[in-house]
């Protein structure tokens, strides 16, 4: 949960986040100083990696992940699928799969599926995409889902890829 802002985006909050916001530039260089020299084979980001999903947002986070010096691999999280249109333009700068935040890598020989558990499920069982604000305020966003069309491709990338251990 990285929550970057680029540099001059975000503003920090009250009781959350109280200098996150303000201080990309400070938590990226503190965040690539503890990674680069442990030399990991590759670094996976488990959501959040922005803190408003916002393209230059996207672009900041991009460029500090580039710094690892090993190949890196992102899901969304919450913070990062709040508009429409979000997924696509994130699989672009990615280069994630059809337009999708799923996906799946096989790294030194294990099946690595990543899953986007970001789809925004409201208490009457309806689900969106992204966020709607309406139904959030008011209470009623009962938690966040894995949408059924990616639990088929799980289904289908376990039973393609029966010889390889899964993660």
């Amino acid at each position: 949960d990285t929550h970057f802002y680029a540099p001059g985006k975000g503003k920090d909050g009250q009781w959350w986040h109280r200098t996150l916001m303000s201080r990309p530039g400070q938590i990226a260089e503190a965040m690539v100083k503890a990674i680069v020299p442990l030399k990991p084979d590759f670094v996976i980001h488990c959501g959040d990696l922005t803190g408003l999903c916002e393209m230059e947002n996207f672009n900041f986070a991009r460029g500090v992940m580039d710094q690892l010096g090993c190949p890196w691999y992102v899901v969304p999280g919450n913070h990062d699928t709040w508009y429409p249109g979000v997924r696509a333009a994130l699989s672009s700068l990615y280069d994630l799969p059809e337009e999708r935040c799923y996906y799946h890598r096989i790294i030194n020989g294990v099946l690595f599926l990543f899953l986007d558990s970001c789809y925004w499920a409201a208490g009457d069982g309806s689900v969106s995409a992204y966020l709607d604000k309406e139904l959030y305020d008011s209470g009623k966003i009962s938690g966040l889902y894995v949408a059924d069309d990616q639990l088929t491709w799980l289904r289908e990338q376990l039973d393609a890829h029966q010889d390889k251990k899964a993660i």
